[in-house]
């Protein structure tokens, strides 16, 4: 099998990636962007919800700007391979094999992404299918329901406010001592009398005959274990990075996120990470997308570093 060789190559089509090819591209390096998808976008098409937080700019839901980047990729000719899978990777000697082909880079950047947590408990059976990850614009399917949603962040914040406009009452239930949520949710949150927020509680198993009837949970501090009555379950547990294919390779933390430094190289000298994949705090589509055009950068500095030692 013979071997293209890019002297850039990023590895995930989400923002971060599309961030970081736009930028190769400007500076003139030659660069290929590998992606697994039909379409160009990562998460976007997951986000129902509007998008106010990017820039100035608005966009009605993820859809609406996947759409619009992807106008812009093919508009500007960015360098892609869509429908993609990466099979394995050698991040030493920066080799990627594809269904399709292998490639060779001097750089690697890997813009992976992540994909929803699944909840992993006790369910009696058919329930785990009943479990729902997405409600965004479907709210008015829970009307009349006694609902727990798991999860503590913005989003899960953000969906007990929209479900408590239908359901009967809205239990937000959280691992954590204290909700992670923005301070301005979490005033919505303490102000309604349909949402009671409890914390500190671990979920054992989801009960029920045929339906969903309740949640057994254990008190993380006392131990007690009691149960919830619940007709319906939303997850909003946050998200699992695609580290998986790197993880023998680059140390990765317990959550299986990479660590980088301020350049946005990892453990192995000309691989740097962006996105989802990143061991950071408050990730957002603006923070994938200055990633990608940092990682772009530190790869040429890397690119002209090895470039000077060749001539001397």
């Amino acid at each position: 099998m013979s071997i293209q060789f890019f002297p850039a190559i990023v590895i995930g089509g989400g923002v971060g990636g599309i961030s970081c090819a736009i930028e190769l591209q400007y500076n003139a390096i030659e660069y290929l962007l590998l992606d697994d998808q039909a379409e160009l976008g990562g998460q976007l098409p997951l986000i129902k919800t509007k998008i106010r937080n990017l820039g100035g700019l608005y966009f009605a839901d993820g859809t609406v700007l996947q759409k619009q980047v992807n106008e812009y990729v093919q508009a500007q000719n960015i360098r892609f391979k869509a429908r993609t899978k990466v099979i394995s990777c050698n991040l030493y000697e920066k080799t990627v094999e594809t269904e399709h082909g292998l490639y060779r880079g001097q750089t690697l950047i890997i813009a992976t992404g992540a994909r929803i947590r699944a909840l992993e408990v006790d369910c009696e059976p058919g329930l785990r299918e009943q479990l729902v990850y997405f409600t965004e614009k479907n709210e008015a399917a829970f009307a009349g329901l006694r609902v727990v949603v798991i999860g503590g962040g913005d989003y899960a914040a953000i969906t007990c406010l929209d479900l408590c406009k239908h359901a009967i009452d809205v239990t937000l239930l959280a691992r954590s001592k204290t909700l992670t949520c923005r301070p301005d949710l979490l005033k919505l949150l303490q102000a309604s009398d349909k949402v009671k927020l409890v914390t500190n509680k671990k979920i054992l198993a989801i009960k029920g005959t045929g339906k969903i009837e309740a949640i057994a949970v254990e008190d993380l501090i006392s131990g007690e274990q009691t149960t919830l009555p619940s007709q319906a379950v939303v997850v909003k547990i946050g998200c699992t990075p695609n580290t998986e294919l790197f993880a023998p390779q680059l140390p990765l933390t317990e959550g299986g996120y990479i660590d980088v430094n301020a350049q946005l190289q990892t453990a192995i000298p000309g691989v740097f990470a962006v996105g989802d994949v990143l061991a950071l705090k408050n990730l957002r589509i603006s923070t994938a997308m200055g990633q990608g055009a940092t990682a772009a950068l530190s790869a040429m500095q890397y690119l002209l570093s090895k470039t000077s030692t060749a001539v001397q």
